[in-house]
């Protein structure tokens, strides 16, 4: 042990423009590797934070990842380097003995490089404990959790690349080395948290169901069709890896060949400095990502692509786990009928709509506390509507009805542009996350324009004098989404319900915060926020029809 700490140390490959990751990365860091038996530095440029265990390797000014790293990796002692990237955070715990398993044959023969997550997964075995990467596959030099020779590392880097560059022309250049070395299983439990600068929704997600917050305000998060964008991205690669190894970099380098990469390069960069780049390229990119989410809402509704990618390797998993199950002493006889697989439930943490998880929460409680003796939903969600049940009679409206035998509870078939109520009549009105859809056909409604101003027309009608409406819809930007829903600004809502006086506004944002009381400027910058209204009629309205 003493003497492979002595050998080998941790360095993890960052910038200052990143340095908001370091706090959640380390938090986690440390909490599933306690037992860390190596040196840890972090590469910075001139930022050096007071980070406990981990010691500074300042390079100065950021000229690419490539000229950053070999600055740093020049500083280190260490003969080995195991090479973390900022972004991919650990998020369970990893088994120290079989990291040092792995590490110790490797370096016993003498290794120059060490991959210890199998992605891609060696192509010939060695032996039991580690495996070869042979000349001439793909991602040859992946940085991702891998442990590099100092001298092989520092001679294959080049000024100028970034980590996407070495992987992809690095690999080439490895070919000049043997002993490349690799796990057959993945070791090191790390997620990609950031794509090209932004958090992805999903470890945003993750890292908040681990107790480890996030600063949202220095990075943004990614947009739903920068987020569809990359699962296409994915699938991509998830295609290339089940072709054989030793022809996967032979496509890879019919695409983008190392040599026509260089020549053009120059050609690309007078492009890019282009006057006619500047003013078309963010246009171009922009309407590249909206046509791939597009792409994806209409691909979604016959089969998911984001699904049909985890599915591939959530079904081995599954295969798997059937097999252990199977083993254990006392299991059941399972008849191939009786196979039911759900393979997208394994996730790290609780997943919830925000929007449908708040208001409810929001909406009970205010019917709660008004102490109502009758309440009327109109077309809320069922689960919402069953829970009212237990804090008073609930009367719910829907052109589609809910046949449900439950004590407190009355279903209605009527449309929520004609409710069956004369003029100022319900005292307790709630329409939650429904008349966004009103006039679109979604649900079998007739095709409207006008169909969300005819429900607030119809339910300002309804509401008794000194009632309460409790009202939520999207909002944000507005715009249409045929034939999901439409989003709207607040101010058009307040105008909806002129007659009504506005007694509360809440709401959701799009980093999933819930707010009591909110300016109405933070839900009308948002891009699918929720707004949470709270609506009374004065005694002054009751002459209305």
């Amino acid at each position: 042990m003493s003497k492979l700490k002595n050998r080998l140390a941790v360095l993890v490959v960052s910038c200052d423009k990143y340095s908001d990751l370091w706090k959640p990365f380390f938090s986690l860091f440390w909490r599933f590797w306690p037992d860390c038996p190596f040196n840890v530095y972090l590469l910075s440029n001139n930022i050096s934070p007071a980070i406990p265990q981990v010691k500074n390797l300042l390079v100065g000014h950021d000229i690419s990842w490539s000229d950053n790293l070999r600055k740093a990796v020049a500083q280190l002692k260490e003969e080995y380097i195991l090479l973390f990237i900022d972004d991919l955070f650990l998020y369970d715990f990893l088994d120290t003995g079989k990291v040092l398993e792995v590490l110790n044959r490797a370096l016993e023969n003498k290794a120059n490089y060490v991959r210890l997550n199998a992605l891609p997964k060696p192509d010939k075995k060695f032996d039991e404990t580690i495996g070869i990467v042979s000349k001439g596959t793909i991602y040859r030099s992946s940085v991702v959790s891998s442990v590099w020779k100092k001298a092989v590392l520092l001679d294959l880097l080049r000024p100028g690349e970034n980590a996407w560059d070495f992987e992809i022309f690095g690999s080439v250049r490895t070919d000049r080395y043997d002993r490349f070395y690799s796990s057959y299983k993945n070791l090191m439990p790390v997620s990609n948290t950031v794509i090209k600068g932004k958090w992805r929704r999903c470890a945003v997600k993750k890292c908040r169901s681990l107790g480890i917050e996030v600063d949202l305000n220095k990075r943004l998060i990614m947009t739903r069709i920068e987020a569809t964008a990359f699962s296409l991205k994915q699938l991509r690669t998830t295609l290339l890896n089940l072709l054989p190894a030793k022809h996967r970099r032979k496509i890879k380098d019919f695409i983008l060949r190392e040599k026509v990469n260089m020549v053009l390069q120059p050609v690309k960069n007078t492009i890019k400095r282009s006057l006619l780049y500047e003013i078309i390229g963010p246009v171009w990119q922009k309407i590249d990502k909206q046509f791939a989410y597009v792409a994806y809402l209409w691909v979604s509704q016959l089969i998911d692509p984001v699904k049909l990618i985890k599915g591939i390797p959530r079904f081995f998993s599954y295969f798997n786990d059937l097999v252990k199950y199977k083993k254990f002493d006392g299991s059941e006889v399972i008849r191939f009928r009786d196979l039911y697989p759900r393979i997208h439930d394994k996730t790290a943490g609780q997943g919830f709509d925000r929007h449908y998880f708040y208001q409810d929460i929001w909406a009970a409680k205010k019917i709660h506390e008004s102490k109502c003796k009758h309440h009327v939903d109109v077309g809320s969600r069922v689960d919402f509507v069953a829970f009212l049940t237990i804090i008073t009679k609930v009367t719910y409206i829907d052109i589609r009805p809910l046949i449900a035998k439950l004590e407190n509870f009355e279903s209605k078939n009527a449309s929520i542009l004609s409710l069956p109520y004369e003029a100022n009549s319900i005292k307790s009105l709630s329409c939650l996350h429904v008349a966004e859809h009103i006039g679109m056909g979604r649900y079998g409604d007739q095709i409207d324009p006008k169909g969300t101003i005819k429900a607030a027309s119809e339910l300002s009608r309804v509401l008794a004098p000194g009632g309460n409406l409790y009202f939520s819809l999207p909002v944000g930007k507005p715009r249409i989404c045929f034939n999901a829903h439409r989003i709207h600004s607040v101010q058009q809502i307040l105008d909806y319900f002129s007659n009504l006086q506005l007694v509360e506004l809440a709401g959701i944002d799009d980093n999933r915060n819930f707010f009591r009381n909110v300016d109405k400027a933070v839900l009308d910058m948002c891009d699918y926020g929720c707004g949470l209204f709270r609506f009374t009629k004065n005694t002054t309205n009751q002459s209305e029809s």
